[in-house]
């Protein structure tokens, strides 16, 4: 059982880092589109990381008032919904609606959790080992992010035309190309990782 917890926990690590680093190729032409400066893209990149800082304290207080697993629902839900709102914000043209989304992400990065996993369900004498683990994967999502973000920038085209009609969106529909599908991938990636929580953990 202690093993699963970390290999779940070093998954969600993992997860965690791709979904920092994936946007950093197109996060500026992002914001070109979404009708702002260039610039901004360091907004979308770093709005993340800024949430991240809030929600330690926020876990650091949510697990040790209410249930663990409580945290982790709310740690996948997060990032689930705010990469579908950073992926979306293209057919709204809407900067604001993507930077919403990355906090989002933000504050799905349980890493006091993690940390918290170590102590619980590892002995002193496989510490070590178990802190190694955590840095690898966090060092795995790293290497991953931007590597994913190249193979959906070749694979996903760049017209920013309207890909799926539907009414409800001010564009008629939702834009699928290389700057939004990180969020659409991701997206998809955090509902497995919900699952997960919510029938394996």
């Amino acid at each position: 059982q202690h093993t699963f917890s970390l290999i779940f926990f070093s998954v969600q690590t993992s997860i965690s880092q791709v979904n920092y680093y994936i946007v950093a190729p197109t996060a500026n032409n992002y914001a070109i589109i979404l009708g702002t400066d260039g610039a901004f893209g360091a907004t979308l990149i770093g709005a993340s990381s800024f949430a991240a800082l809030f929600s330690a304290f926020l876990y650091s207080f949510w697990y040790t008032r209410f249930s663990f697993r409580s945290a982790l629902l709310f740690s996948a839900i997060c990032p689930c919904v705010g990469n579908l709102l950073y992926a979306v914000a293209a057919s709204y043209r809407s900067m604001k609606l993507a930077a919403v989304g990355r906090i989002l992400v933000g504050f799905g990065s349980a890493e006091v959790v993690n940390r918290q996993v170590i102590s619980t369900c590892v002995s002193f004498q496989s510490m070590t080992k178990a802190c190694a683990l955590f840095v690898t994967a966090s060092a795995i999502g790293m290497s991953l992010g931007p590597l994913m973000a190249g193979i959906l920038d070749s694979v996903s085209g760049r017209d920013t035309r309207v890909d799926l009609k539907l009414p409800f969106l001010p564009s008629g529909g939702i834009i699928y190309d290389h700057v939004t599908s990180p969020g659409f991938v991701m997206g998809c990636l955090w509902f497995v990782q919900l699952l997960a929580v919510i029938f394996v953990f």
